[in-house]
């Protein structure tokens, strides 16, 4: 009986392939709109308005189709706030947006070893804040918790990273955290702490505001958890991703390498003991992270727990 059900499983992928293997967005859109627009294309603010413009002018669309393109516009148009701050050039927004659109629609993400979910990303060598941010703003999207998300999701993504990015631009942003006769100054400059008059200066100062930022956003998606799991639980395995090549970078976490199969080598917290993660996931750095740490946030564990094994 077993083998019967086998064969007719079989005969049935085989007939209905696209059960096997997920529609991407294009095939999903199937309107030729996706690459006419990019004839005689100047701009990717010209790209997204004859977009939208074909759209409206498309007769005979599907009710499925209007409700995917509205959701591709509202992702181009983050594409191209990126590209009119000057922090991609329209050359890049047509390459991410081609690449996108041959994104399956949407897929099953599977969970891989945090090490290895790091290796997806290029950016542990950069040297200062600009270079990892500007680095992780090109690379997020090769993750496959990015790839395999719906557009919806991959929206929110996009607008967690380019507020990332925002946080070169702002002149005037300061965090003052005051208890008792310390205060902790964090901007996107520096660090410094004021404590009876000293100054100190510390140029880790602009990660720290940045995961400062990250753990306000995986804060508040914690809390609205029940209202779509799936996707907020995308969204903070992203954002832990971000956080720990952020900590690579900074060598707050260390990461060496490991002989055998693809294991993408080991994390530690800096002066704790290396792991792969035959423990649990993110074990080896919640326990020797301080307390006050990112790291030790329900939200950043659950990220971890849900993201990696």
């Amino acid at each position: 009986m077993k083998k019967l059900i086998n064969i007719f499983l079989i005969i049935y992928l085989l007939i209905f392939p696209t059960v096997a293997n997920a529609k991407t967005i294009r095939e999903t859109v199937n309107l030729p709109m996706l690459d006419d627009c990019f004839i005689n294309y100047s701009s990717f603010k010209g790209y997204v308005e004859c977009f939208f413009e074909n759209f409206k002018t498309t007769k005979n669309i599907k009710q499925k189709q209007i409700a995917v393109i509205y959701d591709l516009y509202e992702l181009l148009n983050n594409l191209n706030y990126a590209v009119e701050d000057k922090f991609i050039s329209k050359d890049s927004g047509k390459e991410i947006t081609l690449d996108i659109y041959n994104h399956p629609f949407s897929q099953k993400y599977k969970k891989v070893k945090l090490a290895k979910a790091t290796d997806e990303i290029g950016c542990s060598l950069a040297a200062t804040f600009e270079e990892f941010i500007n680095c992780f703003y090109l690379d997020f999207r090769n993750l496959n918790v990015y790839r395999t998300s719906s557009i919806q999701t991959k929206i929110q993504m996009e607008t967690i990273m380019y507020n990332s990015l925002k946080l070169l631009d702002e002149k005037n942003i300061v965090l003052v955290i005051q208890k008792n006769d310390l205060k902790s100054v964090h901007s996107k400059d520096y660090n410094v702490k004021v404590d009876k008059g000293s100054l100190t200066e510390n140029t880790n100062g602009p990660f720290e505001f940045f995961y400062q930022e990250m753990d306000k956003v995986g804060t508040s998606l914690f809390d609205k958890i029940k209202e779509n799991e799936d996707e907020i639980k995308r969204v903070l395995t992203l954002i832990v991703i971000s956080i720990v090549v952020g900590m690579i970078v900074q060598k707050v976490i260390i990461k060496s390498a490991v002989g055998g199969g693809g294991g993408g080598g080991q994390l530690s917290y800096s002066g704790g003991q290396a792991s792969s993660g035959s423990s649990g996931a993110g074990s080896y750095l919640f326990s020797n992270a301080p307390a006050g740490s990112v790291l030790q946030k329900r939200w950043f564990r659950y990220g971890v727990a849900k993201g990696f094994f």
